[in-house]
């Protein structure tokens, strides 16, 4: 029960705000200001459009690290 309760207020914490109130005494990152960042996009074929899916690590020129499920 308690498993639940704590579950339940960290479900409701995570929503609550909005994401541009989620980070504290934060500024929004300019473009190239963290060249080893990347954000990975999946083209749809059949719409011919992009989504964001994840983001991840530049480790070098041709790899990058992410978490499992953005594969």
């Amino acid at each position: 029960m308690l498993y639940l309760c704590c579950l339940s207020l960290a479900f409701v914490a995570a929503f609550a705000a909005s994401p541009k109130d989620q980070i504290v005494a934060g500024s929004a990152a300019g473009l190239c200001e963290f060249p080893s960042i990347v954000h990975l996009e999946v083209f749809d074929a059949d719409h011919k459009d992009t989504y964001g899916a994840c983001g991840g690590t530049l480790i070098d020129s041709t790899h990058v690290v992410t978490a499992a499920h953005c594969l």
